[in-house]
């Protein structure tokens, strides 16, 4: 990509070249508007109708007559603990939701801690506005922020660097007008400042206005208040409406909040899919498309054990894999580096004649690293929890020219296809509908896009055996290969036994359940079944295909950690022995 700093390269690009050009070369340093006739000193405040709030989802309630619902597998069907029908930012109401939760007997200590974390979040929105008697909360929460950049220009500034942009006296000057209120927050317009001193009223943002302003500032002190969001800014979008197409279940939309599963992963990989009931939480991330790592919080990873606790679970340790420091555009931290267990939840339709909407799990559950901050995404000036980079790596995603900002992921290519090509055609479409959901975002494991659990049914097998040897059966097995009873022996690698491992059906090329062969780079990653293609058969002799030996592909966590590339041995794929009738 090319970068021009040139106002005139962008002043030009604003319209479709025409035969005008010619004349704007040879006057580069004239614009087609004049400030002398723009209308600066006109507000806009009651002109333009604010953006409209997000469009609010439809509730479905969960009451449960019986004992109490502890174990997040007895639930009702389609039971979620997100409230698509509130806004997120209405802690009364979502008190007293929690309050209703907790009578409801489903899962009430989800909603014990929810509630503590509304209430500490009501508590800073409070002593906020006690800060600044008589102002709304969009501006009393932009002139604290307003301040802490004061402070940090003093700093900065005071060093006399020539190449800085002298913003100080902008930034005391709009301090002051929030103060007097001579200015209050409006979403949507923007005020100009040069030097201190406020160059326009409200009014909607333009960049030719924009950069003929900015010229008369000579480039310096020039200040537009209001391209941000009133509190600190962060990478990545604001608005939460999710779109679904109606007809194909394979794809789902979100904008920037997602709703991620995540549990810490202890030896429970080897366990079969009716044991493999981890303890479990939601939690809401932004998508950001320039974070390297995942990103959660203390606080987070002490509810990820309490939750176990609740369950009568004994808490699985958290594991540290290292301390690394993160750049960011305002600056770097440190944190530690951890690993947890990540898997996607989309609420893909509505409720229907008050029936629970259809939840489906778009990944399985995977291991990933995250970078793990102090304290609690709730304390104040905490950004949100970033997703990391791993969705892009696993679903097809698309965007789309609609003024909405979301990113559409789809598990397969037609899902992104299809896509309409606007937002009000989407809206307006009678085979579309919408589905809100505050923080949904889906996103699945490394390896192929597949469907959620239960699994394929794992081959009959006889007394387990451990991984020196197995019971007798089938053909010999070589040392390091046990051999359940009868046709279910798998090879066992130094991190699986037999059967502490899992069993794989493949295809003779280790492909992914979409049918394309693959090589190397494919194995059987960390312990999910896939049904082979049918364009694979069985060799001749055997039944039931053929057993893959559970591998992790180069470049692919494995549960225990990082593997080092290898190159597949040609015993990668071993046939399987036909069951011995006599026996």
């Amino acid at each position: 990509m090319l970068v021009d700093s040139s106002h005139e390269l962008r002043r030009k690009n604003l319209r479709r070249p025409d035969r005008r050009d010619e004349q704007l070369e040879s006057s580069s340093d004239e614009f087609s508007i004049n400030i002398s006739d723009l209308d600066l000193d006109v507000s806009y405040v009651d002109k333009i109708a604010p953006p409209a709030p997000s469009i609010r989802g439809e509730r479905t309630r969960w009451q449960n007559p019986g004992p109490t619902i502890d174990d997040q597998y007895e639930v009702p069907p389609g039971w979620d603990e997100n409230e698509p029908d509130l806004d997120p930012e209405d802690f009364d109401a979502q008190i007293l939701r929690c309050q209703e939760r907790i009578r409801d007997r489903i899962m009430p200590r989800i909603f014990e801690r929810k509630m503590e974390s509304f209430k500490k979040q009501k508590k800073q929105k409070e002593l906020l506005l006690a800060k600044y008697p008589g102002l709304d909360e969009s501006s009393a929460l932009r002139l604290d922020v307003l301040q802490s950049i004061q402070k940090w220009l003093q700093d900065t500034e005071n060093n006399n660097d020539k190449d800085q942009p002298k913003q100080l006296k902008n930034v005391k000057a709009i301090i002051d007008a929030y103060k007097s209120k001579a200015l209050s927050w409006n979403q949507g317009l923007v005020t100009y400042w040069i030097n201190g001193v406020q160059r326009s009223q409200p009014r909607p943002l333009n960049f030719e206005e924009l950069w003929c302003l900015a010229r008369e500032s000579g480039y310096k002190s020039f200040w537009v208040e209001g391209i941000t969001t009133p509190g600190f800014p962060t990478i990545g979008a604001a608005k939460r409406i999710v779109y679904k197409r109606e007809n194909d279940n394979s794809c789902a939309a979100f904008t920037n909040d997602i709703s991620l599963t995540l549990w810490k992963p202890i030896n429970q990989r080897a366990l079969p899919y009716k044991k493999f009931k981890p303890a479990y939480c939601q939690f809401k991330f932004m998508h950001d498309t320039g974070a390297d790592f995942m990103m959660i919080y203390e606080e987070d990873l002490r509810t990820l054990q309490q939750n176990e606790i609740d369950q009568g679970k004994a808490p699985s340790p958290v594991v540290c894999v290292g301390t690394t420091t993160v750049q960011t555009l305002m600056g770097p931290f440190h944190a530690h580096i951890y690993t947890v267990t990540v898997r996607v939840q989309s609420q893909m339709a509505p409720a229907v004649d008050g029936e629970a909407p259809d939840v489906k799990f778009m990944t399985n559950w995977e291991s990933i690293f995250t970078i793990v901050k102090p304290g609690s995404v709730n304390d104040a000036g905490s950004i949100p929890r970033i997703d990391g980079p791993w969705i892009r790596y696993r679903l097809w995603t698309a965007t789309r020219p609609d003024d909405t900002g979301e990113t559409h992921v789809a598990e397969h290519r037609t899902g992104i296809v299809e896509l309409p090509t606007s937002a009000e055609h989407l809206s307006r479409n009678k085979k579309c509908m919408q589905v809100i959901s505050d923080y949904n975002i889906p996103h699945p494991p490394f390896g192929p896009p597949s469907d959620p659990p239960p699994f394929a049914p794992l081959p009959p097998a006889g007394p387990a055996a451990g991984p020196p040897a197995g019971p007798p059966a089938g053909p010999a097995a070589g040392p390091a290969y046990g051999s359940p009873a009868g046709p279910a022996g798998i090879a066992a690698g130094p991190a699986y036994g037999a059967p502490g491992g899992y069993y794989f059906q493949a295809p003779p090329a280790y492909g992914p359940p979409a049918g394309p062969a693959a090589g190397p780079a494919y194995g059987a990653p960390g312990g999910y079944y896939f049904q082979a293609p049918p364009a694979y058969a069985a060799a001749p002799g055997t039944s039931g295909g053929y057993y893959v030996v559970p591998r992790t592909p180069p470049g692919y966590l494995a549960t225990s950690g990082v593997v080092e590339p290898v190159a597949p041995p040609d015993d990668h794929v071993r046939q399987r022995s036909p069951p011995d009738e006599n026996k």
